[in-house]
């Protein structure tokens, strides 16, 4: 059976939806004694409407591979891409968000944003990280994902209209 560890940036603290400018949300989780195949890491709360422009992780443990996503809001009537962030990516190095991952999500919102339906009662989505392979005594998760409310970057003049 799969085991949940929950990260304390997601307990107590709600999801931030300040409405200018790049939102971060960082932190550290030390899964327990032995994390397996399965094992769920509940890391934060996103808001519904957030447009993710970065992300990052590393993980320890030898032969640990870890894919990284949402629980939901993330296709077509708020479907959930648990891999949509990273696949199941190595140990030991700094793993950072794949467009390519987005796009494998069937029925994907473009560009990478948080859309949740409106009968969902919960307005925002969990990133969570889970183990895809391996198992370890005492994995440790780092992570910051970077997100905006009030859509992408504007493009600086000049530049190309079929930037992402």
């Amino acid at each position: 059976m799969a085991n949940t560890y929950t990260c304390s940036v997601f307990k107590g603290n709600v999801a931030k939806m300040v409405y200018k400018g790049d939102q971060s949300l960082s932190g550290v989780l030390l899964w327990g004694a032995t994390s397996g195949v399965g094992d769920i890491g509940v890391m934060a709360k996103v808001p519904h409407g957030a447009t993710i422009t970065d992300f990052w992780e590393y993980h320890t443990g030898v032969g640990v591979t870890v894919k990284w996503g949402f629980d939901r809001g993330v296709a077509n009537g708020g479907g959930a891409g648990l891999s949509c962030l990273t696949a199941a990516v190595a140990t030991a190095t700094k793993n950072t968000f794949s467009p390519a991952a987005w796009k494998a999500v069937a029925g994907n919102i473009a560009p990478a944003t948080i859309s949740l339906s409106d009968t969902d009662p919960v307005r925002y989505a969990v990133l969570r990280g889970q183990v895809a392979a391996g198992t370890v005594a005492g994995v440790k998760l780092w992570f910051m994902l970077t997100y905006r409310m009030d859509g992408p970057q504007p493009r600086p003049a000049g530049a190309q209209a079929d930037m992402p």
